[in-house]
């Protein structure tokens, strides 16, 4: 029984690994992908209402081009 469990243990442990690492090799590849076809966020100049928003656009331009999902 703990044989068995030893094992599974051992084989969540390894595709847990296996997966951290396939991601970090591709992660570069996926954002650089990301940035050339501008898939990045845009900020609004104009609030809800219809009027310029200064103040958001302000708080929120270091986000700009950020890359989305």
């Amino acid at each position: 029984m703990n044989d068995i469990m030893l094992v599974k243990l051992n084989n969540i442990i390894m595709f847990g690994l296996i997966a951290f690492f396939i991601s970090w090799i591709l992660y570069p590849i996926y954002i650089n992908l990301l940035k050339k076809f501008k898939f990045g966020k845009t900020i609004r100049e104009t609030a809800v209402t219809g009027e310029k928003s200064k103040i958001f656009s302000q708080l929120h331009e270091h986000k700009q081009g950020t890359p989305t999902m």
